[in-house]
């Protein structure tokens, strides 16, 4: 059975119409095949990941960091959804080196924080695609950590070459009053 996801603020549910399955080929698609980093799935802790790491024992363990980002994308419209990004800064910076072709000590801090936000856009813009509807996706915002704690959202944990990298999904029916 898909996960359920409810709209914030509201007593009502919807079935979630992405399933882990789903999140697990989007980052397979952008990470192992368009970037080059290997992402395998983590096992969640007995807690459930979070944006303090994939796993209370596996790779990531500790966390993606202090210095780690968090990139959202919000879509909106016949459904509406938050889409989380959260990495550690040495994994933020090899998605920068790949994706912009910069030599890991030559990456600026607006290279970093821009190479996030296309991670979340990508994975954004895929979740949007299999939402039927007419949906609009935001420009992606970047920043510290932060957990609005959505009741019942979609959270994937990967381990890219020992670095934790966590997807967070909440998606509600924007049809719903």
């Amino acid at each position: 059975m898909a996960p359920s996801a409810t709209k914030p603020n509201d007593d009502s549910q919807v079935n979630m119409p992405i399933e882990t399955a789903d999140v697990d080929q989007m980052v397979e698609d952008l990470f192992s095949i368009m970037l080059g980093i290997p992402a395998l799935q983590s096992p969640p802790s007995a807690d459930g990941p979070s944006a303090d790491g994939p796993s209370a024992d596996g790779p990531g363990a500790d966390g993606p960091g202090d210095d780690a980002l968090q990139a959202t994308v919000r879509i909106s419209g016949q459904w509406n959804a938050e889409v989380k990004v959260v990495a550690s800064m040495t994994l933020i910076e090899r998605i920068a080196s790949t994706m912009f072709s910069i030599d890991l000590n030559e990456l600026e801090e607006e290279e970093k924080v821009d190479a996030l936000g296309e991670a979340v856009n990508v994975i954004g813009g895929n979740v949007k695609g299999v939402l039927n509807g007419d949906c609009n996706l935001s420009l992606p915002c970047v920043g510290k950590p932060f957990d609005n704690e959505c009741p019942n959202r979609l959270i994937a944990s990967y381990d890219c070459e020992r670095e934790p990298l966590i997807i967070e999904l909440s998606v509600w029916d924007g049809q719903q009053t």
